[in-house]
């Protein structure tokens, strides 16, 4: 095994290593790595979920094959650092230990005995404190399933943030896969660790630390080329109340506080950005999301501007705060709208409920042939137009209609006009001057709506933000109206690390294709 053949990366929190299931939408990170890549990945060596740090995969299944006999002859050492919420007397003036156990799985959970032969020893070494939080070293000499959250929970350590192994509570698991040495082949690899790993007085204030611990996620991200650019989720699944969206100079804040807690948001945001950086921000009152939306205050930080201009996947928008309760531009769509952008050549575009008809230049930068954006607000359909305009598009030569998504593909399926991909990504609840759309109600009659007007083998691209439907209710509800062979799914485009979640993700996105022969 050569250091060619191995691909060290960075594993963010609340990641899966792989995938569990041959479901399409069931990715880990490696899957990820792979789509990114366009290269098949081979494992040898895993993490836990909520383990971050440095992950070696093998480019050849030989190279994982030699890996595997390396790590299982303890010739490559693995060096872990995790922070503890001290809850035993046991460990007040333990300096190093080293703890064997057999670790086993019993009735569903992995169980660790010290009666009984080990065939798992960890050796854990006190680095420092700061008042109840200790920062210890792990090196694992063997390789079992929670093997060192195990251990430091038969040591009364339980692992800060780790809920199955009675750690304290936190937003994440503090376990960092620090450092991989191959000392056969005088290799070492290192993936540096949060901040608050250093900065243990960090873990007095739980919420800022959640903020700054997603900051240098993306700073990671950015680091090891999974994110490009300045327009990207700075802070998502990390924080409870607050979602912080970069986009380029400035960012954007929607802040999801109760109303009683609305002091305590602001005090927040002010100790977020004496640490991070004083950039010019909007903050997006969210407070009555759902209820009086229109009631959402928006507050400016720092002088933000109005009007600014970004760049995504070299495509230019101007964003504005002072139309509608985003900025023009959803942030979990990025990847989705370079990967229609890499799809559009010489297709006809249908884009349903359109916003600011970023999908829809996408399309055009992308050279399709016809591109159809359709909106119920003529204003949102003018700012998408400008942002043609800007884009050195003649907007004249393609179509912006103001109408309500149901009606026109009603009009359109007489007409008997087909397209070759169709995007919908309708709002769970929207309303036209005559109509109401419930995407509960509605969608299943929708997608059998659009499917009339694809042509054969033509996509569909369907994505909600619904979060009372998992992905597997979407998928039936979408799906339930249409004959079972006038389809096939297809795997749709990959997300974004920078939206990582530990739950299912509140994006969901469905890919079909309409088969040649169905009439």
């Amino acid at each position: 095994m050569t250091v060619m053949d191995i691909l060290p990366t960075y594993k963010p929190s609340g990641l899966k290593t792989h995938r569990s299931s041959s479901e399409p939408h069931d990715r880990g990170f490696v899957e990820w790595l792979e789509k990114k890549l366009g290269y098949p990945l081979f494992l040898f060596h895993r993490l836990d979920v909520g383990t971050s740090g440095i992950l070696l995969v093998a480019k050849t299944s030989e190279a994982a094959a030699q890996g595997t006999l390396l790590f299982q002859s303890k010739r490559i050492s693995k060096t872990y650092l995790l922070i503890t919420k001290k809850q035993a007397s046991s460990t007040e003036n333990l300096k190093e230990v080293v703890v064997s156990s057999l670790i086993s799985k019993k009735r569903g959970q992995w169980v660790s005995e010290t009666h009984s032969k080990p065939n798992s020893e960890t050796k854990f070494t006190f680095l420092k404190s700061f008042g109840s939080y200790q920062l210890w070293q792990a090196q694992p000499f063997t390789g079992k399933t929670h093997q060192i959250r195990l251990h430091a929970q038969s040591l009364g350590l339980s692992i800060l943030g780790d809920k199955l192994y009675g750690g304290a509570p936190f937003f994440r698991l503090c376990l960092h896969a620090y450092k991989i040495e191959d000392q056969e082949n005088n290799h070492c690899w290192q993936a540096e660790p949060p901040p608050f790993f250093e900065y243990l007085e960090w873990l007095l204030d739980p919420q800022l630390c959640a903020l700054l611990g997603a900051v240098d996620l993306r700073e990671q991200l950015l680091r090891w080329k999974y994110l490009q650019g300045e327009t990207y989720r700075l802070v998502h699944a990390e924080s409870p109340s607050l979602r912080i969206d970069r986009f380029g100079d400035q960012l954007w804040i929607y802040d999801y506080h109760h109303e009683s807690l609305s002091m305590g948001s602001e005090s927040l945001v002010d100790s977020f950005f004496q640490n991070y950086q004083s950039k010019p921000s909007w903050i997006r009152e969210m407070k009555n999301r759902g209820e009086q939306p229109n009631h959402s205050q928006l507050k400016p930080k720092n002088n933000p501007c109005a009007r600014w201009v970004i760049c995504e996947n070299n495509i230019t928008y101007e964003l504005r705060a002072d139309q509608g309760l985003s900025p023009g531009l959803f942030l979990d769509q990025r990847e989705n709208r370079l990967w229609v952008q890499q799809q559009s050549q010489g297709l006809r575009v249908l884009n349903l409920f359109s916003y600011t008809c970023g999908f829809s230049l996408n399309a055009a930068v992308g050279g399709a042939s016809e591109v159809v954006s359709v909106d119920v607000s003529s204003v949102f359909l003018d700012w998408g137009k400008h942002n043609f305009q800007l884009n050195g598009l003649d907007a004249s030569k393609y179509e912006f209609w103001s109408a309500d998504s149901m009606d026109f593909l009603k009009r359109t399926a007489k007409r008997n006009r087909k397209f070759d991909l169709i995007i919908c990504d309708p709002p769970s609840f929207g309303r036209s001057q005559k109509k109401i759309f419930n995407i509960e109600k509605d969608l299943s009659k929708m997608v059998s709506m659009i499917f009339d007007l694809l042509a054969p083998r033509g996509k569909l691209f369907l994505s909600t933000n619904f979060e009372k439907w998992t992905m597997v209710q979407f998928k039936k509800v979408a799906v339930q109206s249409l004959p079972t062979k006038s389809f096939r799914e297809l795997e749709p485009p990959i997300g974004s690390l920078d939206f990582i979640e530990e739950q299912t993700s509140i994006l969901k996105t469905l890919l079909f294709e309409r088969c040649e022969d169905h009439n």
